[in-house]
């Protein structure tokens, strides 16, 4: 979307040259079995915010046209999963996956690159409440590379799993379960997975930030919301009166909200009048990318009124994947796991059918679930003092789109669509 009122980011994504990752960015030492590493630059994480947003900007497109109401996925968990994946192909496995999420490090690089970020995302878990999780579960009929699977060991946030997949929903939802702190828990529901399938990829975020300028309860109330022009409903609304940084666009509006340590909540208001599918099709890649960097933004004073919401997505993107360029991983005929994979294992079976779907190895499914908390903070007391409305409002009483973003790297960690603030959960596409 073009609006003359934001200014173009300097950075060109389809021409920018991303710098190449030596030994001396990223510290790398290998002690004791473990990742041991600092990485130093701003520009590496940087690096990886420009796949992050870039990818995940093309995947919010494509899985928004499955449904009509509220959403949530995380670019920065699948950019991640499939970042590994990467490290483990060669040919023009590799080089599809490099391509379309426009890798410019070496690949030697990756594991600890994204060890680093995950050790520095849990580190602001002391204020934010954060959950994340990725795991690759492979079929015990296949013969994996012990090396890879070493290597994911080390990096303390994958994990590598080989099981025969016949019955084993329940055990892959509690193996999610409890490396989210029971946070979430059901990725898989019966049926979906058979005893047929190969590998199965699952990754998995919560987040529920704490406040920098904190809502607190006494001032939520119940406000009208307009789901459409003729529809009305009230929602349990937040408020809050203080400083923050606000975009006025002629289509669009935009309010930073921030959470303590790293990331912060961006709410995208389409103009009263505006449809927010039609606003959706508008909105481009530089105009996210504008946002994510705060140009345009001016700091004042302002009323927020803003609706709670506990949104849960379940979303299987592996027709989405397919749809953006990313098709060897799911081809038998094509793909090249040769990191990961020594090749079948000699399966002493008389079911032909079976012998015959492992012959070479395939990603089944790439399934993610999000959950995010939008809510006030009951451990803290407000800092505006009880102060009357500001006559500048910015009043979220209808459909909207947000953004939670790591303000260092300016990645995208979350990315998503509320069209009714008491609608909790989207399951699509498993």
């Amino acid at each position: 979307m073009h609006n003359k009122t934001m200014k173009r980011h300097e950075v060109d994504k389809k021409s920018k040259e991303l710098p190449t990752l030596s030994k001396d960015d990223t510290g790398r030492i290998r002690s004791q079995g473990k990742w041991n590493l600092k990485v130093q630059s701003e520009d590496i994480f940087s690096t990886l915010a420009s796949s992050v947003n870039s990818f995940g900007y093309s995947l919010y497109n494509k899985v928004k046209t499955e449904t009509d109401g509220n959403f949530v996925i995380s670019p920065f968990n699948t950019v991640t999963l499939l970042y590994m994946l990467y490290v483990g192909c060669t040919g023009k496995t590799s080089k599809q996956l490099r391509d379309k999420l426009l890798i410019r490090v070496q690949k030697s690089f990756i594991p600890p690159i994204l060890h680093s970020y995950l050790i520095m995302l849990s580190n602001v878990q002391s204020k934010n409440d954060v959950e994340y999780a990725y795991l690759i579960f492979i079929n015990s009929l296949l013969k994996y590379n012990k090396d890879f699977s070493d290597m994911l060991v080390h990096s303390i946030f994958f994990r590598y799993i080989s099981k025969n997949f016949m019955n084993e929903t329940k055990w892959i939802n509690n193996i999610v379960h409890i490396k989210t702190n029971r946070k979430l828990k059901y990725v898989i529901a019966q049926g979906q997975i058979t005893n047929h399938s190969a590998v199965l990829l699952t990754d998995v975020l919560y987040f529920a930030g704490s406040w920098v300028n904190p809502f607190v309860k006494e001032k939520t109330k119940a406000e009208m919301f307009y789901l459409k022009r003729n529809e009305i409903t009230k929602v349990m609304t937040m408020q809050l009166s203080a400083r923050f940084n606000q975009f006025n666009g002629d289509r669009f509006k935009v309010i930073e909200l921030p959470f303590e340590n790293l990331f912060s909540l961006y709410v995208i208001l389409p103009k009263e009048g505006v449809d927010i599918k039609q606003f959706e099709k508008e909105l481009s890649y530089l105009s996210v990318e504008n946002i994510a960097h705060n140009i345009g933004f001016v700091n004042s004073s302002v009323t927020v009124k803003l609706p709670k919401f506990d949104m849960s997505t379940r979303v299987g993107i592996h027709a989405q994947l397919k749809a953006l360029g990313i098709t060897d991983i799911f081809k038998p005929s094509q793909n090249d796991f040769s990191q990961m994979f020594h090749g079948p294992m000699k399966i002493r079976s008389e079911n032909k059918e079976l012998i015959k779907s492992f012959r070479k190895q395939r990603v089944d499914k790439v399934v993610q679930k999000t959950k995010v908390k939008i809510e006030e903070d009951s451990t803290k007391y407000s800092n505006d003092g009880g102060s009357s409305e500001f006559k500048n409002l910015f009043h979220v009483n209808r459909p909207f789109l947000f953004l939670i973003v790591d303000k260092q790297s300016k990645m995208i960690l979350l990315m998503g669509r509320i069209t009714d603030p008491s609608m909790r959960y989207y399951y699509g596409g498993i």
